[in-house]
């Protein structure tokens, strides 16, 4: 009896991998066999797999690098995400700040007081009634004809206080009087100068006896015409 030949086994698929970079940038992973189909590994089998650790290995480089993309991205623009200036920069700015500050005080104090300033004559009456030498009190008499002083010169009783303050605090230090004057710029000027000091309310009534004369001489003379 004839024994069939023996036939060789076919030789198994050889599996070939391919990158697809077309889809996302990274790589997609696909297998491709040989022979006349073409079929996807299955799970399982050492070809599926190899296949998945492949895809596990590509996907984790490409999160990878997309962090570190990212990170230098944030540290490239951090101090402009986190809302405030470059070092340099707010050095810069502040100086300038400082330098317009310290600009704007020394033009007060240069500017000083006329002699005719309001603030400037109730401040010689203050020094002439304090009394105590260095302690520098006021009697409470003296500091209400102060107050009604400042009130005929057109200051508030708040700026007038302030300029009794500056000149007890400058005889208290043993100073002179014409050393707070640059202090007392700083006090706000509402008042009138000297010679100014009469009552608004009787400069309004001498106008309106000026303006009835006026109106009862034009009614005379139209009366008699």
């Amino acid at each position: 009896m004839t024994r069939p030949p023996i036939q060789p086994e076919p030789e198994p698929p050889r599996l070939r991998l391919r990158l697809d970079d077309a889809a996302d940038g990274a790589a997609g992973t696909r297998a491709q066999f040989g022979g006349s189909g073409t079929a996807w590994p299955q799970a399982g089998t050492d070809a599926g797999d190899r296949l998945a650790r492949v895809r596990q290995r590509l996907v984790a480089q490409r999160v990878g690098s997309g962090a570190v993309a990212a990170g230098g991205a944030r540290g490239a623009i951090g101090p402009a995400a986190a809302g405030g200036l470059p070092p340099a920069r707010g050095r810069a700015t502040a100086t300038a700040r400082e330098q317009r500050r310290a600009v704007a005080t020394e033009n007060i104090l240069s500017r000083g007081l006329s002699a005719d300033d309001a603030r400037w004559i109730l401040a010689a009456r203050a020094g002439e009634q304090l009394q105590g030498g260095s302690v520098a009190a006021l009697p409470a008499e003296s500091r209400r004809g102060l107050m009604h002083a400042a009130h005929a010169l057109g200051m508030r009783p708040f700026e007038a206080g302030l300029v009794i303050a500056v000149v007890q605090d400058a005889a208290r230090r043993g100073e002179t009087l014409e050393s707070a004057r640059p202090l007392l710029g700083f006090v706000p000027a509402r008042g009138r100068r000297a010679g100014r000091e009469g009552s608004p309310s009787l400069r309004v009534l001498v106008w309106a006896l000026a303006l009835g004369a006026a109106l009862l001489a034009a009614m005379a003379a139209w009366v008699t015409r």
